[in-house]
């Protein structure tokens, strides 16, 4: 794990140092579900166009339909919508207003509130998490589903919780590693490791590969059973050639 992450350093130029209003951040997450950046980005732009200030009281108390009409270009824009609604409200219920009440409770317990937040999984949870609280977590996307399990970090048939668990005991414990480590990892799998026509053969990480890897291994079999063989029919070619001869001679005689 090492070595491909010192390979995607070289290559990628990644920002770990940000963060948000923590609030603001969690409504930019929920935009990212389902969409590109550009679109979360112009998604969000316009929702902070529309409102005054993007506070859970100001979206708790919002028109749904201000919110539908801010954010379309995100995709799926009435389920984020009503997502948006709820979880403000819920916020503005169960701890004044304030998203940092649920942020500062232990790691665990943090997780667990958020995930209890309808339209809220795993990775929202974690991606608040790490680059807000600083908690040593690992948001899994479907990026880092895909290269993980290409490059043999987990098997082909684990879901999230397994991968990040994995993920977690190849990388150096520290929130800073891992958001990095995070970000890395996504920006192989959008540049050359893609879900459908992957451009191994200019991948950075492609002789560490352990699927081009058994490639090439399965390929210098092939070649040396083909020329096992080669040699094996042409020694039956020889000794066909020789019988025939000696037949021929004794014909002769």
């Amino acid at each position: 794990m090492d070595g491909i992450l010192k390979r995607l350093k070289e290559k990628y130029t990644v920002n770990i140092h940000f963060k948000d209003n923590p609030f603001e951040m969690f409504i930019r997450t929920i935009l990212s579900q389902n969409t590109n950046d550009t679109n979360r980005d112009r998604a969000y732009k316009r929702l902070k166009e529309n409102f005054d200030d993007l506070t859970p009281e100001n979206l708790a108390n919002a028109d749904l339909k201000k919110i539908e009409d801010a954010i379309k270009v995100a995709g799926l824009y009435r389920i984020k919508s009503v997502r948006i609604h709820e979880i403000s409200k819920y916020i503005m219920d169960n701890f004044d207003g304030n998203i940092v009440k649920i942020l500062n409770l232990p790691f665990k317990e943090a997780r667990k509130k958020l995930i209890e937040l309808k339209g809220i999984g795993y990775k929202t949870a974690d991606i608040m998490l790490l680059f807000y609280c600083d908690h040593p977590t690992i948001p899994i996307d479907t990026h880092i589903t895909r290269v993980s399990k290409r490059l043999g970090f987990v098997e082909q048939d684990e879901k999230y919780e397994k991968i990040r668990e994995s993920l977690e005991k190849f990388i150096e414990t520290d929130s800073s590693v891992y958001k990095e480590s995070h970000l890395l990892l996504i920006e192989l799998g959008r540049d050359t490791c893609n879900a459908i026509k992957p451009k191994c053969k200019i991948c950075i990480v492609e002789s560490l590969c352990p699927k081009l890897i058994k490639k090439r291994v399965k390929k210098k079999v092939k070649k040396k059973v083909k020329s096992k063989s080669k040699k094996k029919s042409k020694k039956k070619t020889k000794k066909k050639t020789k019988k025939l001869s000696r037949g021929t001679k004794k014909t002769k005689k």
